[in-house]
């Protein structure tokens, strides 16, 4: 059988592990989503110190972007993914036993610098394995799979900890951590022809791979848009070095356009999947539990679905792709402003329809990475995917941190003391950041725009 024929499954055993490995991050990342009032009870906190918690392990993957991005330019994609996930193990291992805040934040902390390598180094695995046609598709495919970890950390593992304790249900995560590691480290290579992990210790050689087209096919390349003239590599005695690096990425427009893009999207998603969604559904707008689980259930199939719409029509209508991010922004704006206005708290079907709308900036956000691979030479594409992967964080984490702060200063920062107007202005304060996200689109995509007809013309 030749390698034509022996290659895609090959492609798709990479590739499914690879993808088994972030599932798991989500699951890390989102494990308090639904166990944030347990939280509270299990560590005596207020809603300002609840925040901390998941504002802490924002804080961290956020400002670990670069740096991760840096050791994935340096080291490749499957080291940062298994010393990730044995960095998550740890943190989960301590969040079981810690006994107060202080380790509890510490945990938080492991969970963050863990979970900053895995996305990025994923999307550099598959822009390595699949043709630059499949790029889009791919990688709307890639976050679908990926957010069906937030299903787990919704019912599966609050029901866990409900009925066997704290302990088991954070334990539980560590080994699952684990074992998705060691299928790192036996099946994943960075790219066709390079060993996996355990190879290399075995010193067996790789299978040797070769197809047009195929995956790999994109490697050196900046797409359509970017000059020749700045392929330079990052590290080595050619390379630009991690300053110049960075300068010349922040240089250009596209790459601004992508975060602020990220920044906007589904910063909103995050805040509400991550922490304050089962706060303020069964808090603020008096849902029982199993309702509230629901309702953030249904957010997280419509991003699973949403990417699957998404995924083509961003690969067909690649010149309207911002057209679709306004759109999906002014979607979100829409939804909130409804919820919110509302006198009373809003129905189960609004709260529903909230969740489904809001949930599509997740999808939406992965246009920011088509948009940097656009402006981003391979070489430099580490640093350029963390760039833009921390927008949306950022944001989220001063969601986070802002809800907590303003439900404490109207005395409603515990559970007890939930209210359906103190949830209400709290969660105003996105309003920030949509007005700056939108702001800061509108100024960089017309200086973007130049910029490629600047390039074009140089061709």
């Amino acid at each position: 059988m030749g390698l034509s024929h022996r290659m895609p499954r090959l492609v798709w055993l990479v590739w499914t592990f690879g993808v088994l490995g972030y599932v798991v991050a989500v699951i890390n990342r989102t494990s308090l989503s639904t166990l944030g009032e347990i939280a509270q009870h299990h560590f005596h906190i207020e809603a300002t110190a609840l925040s901390i918690f998941v504002f802490t392990q924002i804080l961290v993957y956020s400002l670990c972007q670069i740096p991760v991005g840096i050791l994935l330019d340096r080291f490749g994609a499957i080291r940062v993914m298994t010393g990730g996930l044995l960095i998550m193990a740890t943190g989960q291992t301590a969040m079981a036993f810690a006994p107060d805040m202080l380790w509890a934040v510490i945990a938080r902390v492991c969970l963050g610098i863990g979970d900053a390598g895995i996305f990025i180094s994923l999307i550099r695995i598959v822009g390595e394995w699949f043709p630059v046609r499949m790029l889009p598709i791919m990688g709307q495919l890639t976050g679908l799979i990926g957010q069906a970890g937030q299903l787990v950390a919704v019912v599966p593992l609050a029901t866990l900890v409900i009925t066997q304790g704290w302990t088991a249900g954070f334990l539980t995560l560590a080994i699952v951590s684990l074992l998705s590691l060691t299928t790192i480290v036996c099946f994943v290579q960075n790219k066709p022809g390079e060993q996996t992990i355990l190879q290399q210790l075995l010193k067996r050689p790789a299978r040797q791979l070769t197809i047009s087209d195929g995956p790999g096919a994109s490697k050196g390349g900046f797409g359509d848009l970017a000059p020749v003239t700045e392929a330079i590599p990052v590290f080595g005695p050619e390379g630009s070095g991690v300053k110049l690096a960075l300068r010349q990425l922040l240089r250009r427009p596209g790459v601004r356009l992508g975060f602020w893009i990220h920044f906007v999207t589904a910063s909103s998603l995050h805040s509400f999947l991550l922490l304050w969604g089962a706060p303020f559904l069964m808090g603020g707008m008096m849902l029982d539990r199993q309702t509230a689980s629901f309702v953030l259930s249904l957010a997280v199939l419509s991003t699973m679905i949403g990417g699957l719409v998404l995924g083509p029509i961003a690969s067909r209508w690649a010149h309207h792709r911002i057209n679709i991010v306004l759109g999906v922004v002014a979607a979100i704006v829409i939804c909130w402003s409804t919820v919110l206005l509302l006198p009373e708290p809003a129905p189960v079907w609004l709260l529903a329809v909230l969740a489904i709308v809001t949930a599509l900036g997740g999808p939406t956000s992965m246009i920011a990475f088509d948009v940097v691979r656009t402006h981003t030479h391979t070489n430099q594409l580490g640093i350029g995917t963390g760039i833009i992967n921390s927008g949306a964080f950022v944001a989220a984490l001063l969601i986070i941190i802002g809800i907590g702060l303003l439900l404490d200063l109207q005395g409603a920062g515990t559970p007890h003391t939930y209210s359906t107007e103190a949830f209400k202005l709290a969660m105003c304060c996105q309003y920030v950041i949509w007005t700056l996200g939108i702001t800061m689109i509108l100024i960089e995509l017309p200086k973007a725009k130049r910029q490629i007809r600047k390039r074009r013309t140089q061709r």
